[in-house]
């Protein structure tokens, strides 16, 4: 886990940790939505294609596992430190939310071991399109 601020929403850690193991991507603030709102993750970036692999991962390989991603990448200028970053957000709320964040956080980590390291996961999800 990384150092996070001690009031963080457990609920974000796990995806918060994923997308900050991905080249170029750093997350400077989440909310978990506390049951009642969407679920969001504010992601800044080096360049622009270091994007490129969460998006690709959300539109495509998330569904893979059964899950109908309804989560959404967007710009936005409404972060600290940053001109500009993107918004990772779910239109989804509560356990939900939660448990497609999870879900997302595997097919990242998945996505980010050396091809070969569980072949019958690279070979069922054919990870080695990156």
């Amino acid at each position: 886990m990384s150092n996070y601020p001690s009031d963080m929403d457990l609920e974000c850690i796990e995806l918060c940790d994923a997308i900050n193991e991905m080249k170029g991507l750093r997350t400077t603030y989440s909310c978990s939505g506390h049951d009642r709102d969407c679920m969001y993750v504010f992601i800044r970036f080096e360049r622009i294609d270091d994007l490129s692999p969460l998006v690709f991962l959300l539109g495509y390989k998330v569904k893979s596992f059964g899950v109908e991603s309804r989560w959404q990448i967007k710009l936005t200028n409404r972060t600290e430190n940053s001109p500009v970053a993107f918004l990772l957000y779910s239109e989804s709320r509560g356990e939900q939310a939660y448990n497609e964040s999870k879900i997302i956080a595997n097919v990242i980590r998945e996505w980010l071991k050396p091809v070969g390291v569980n072949k019958e996961f690279d070979e069922k999800y054919n990870l080695t399109e990156f």
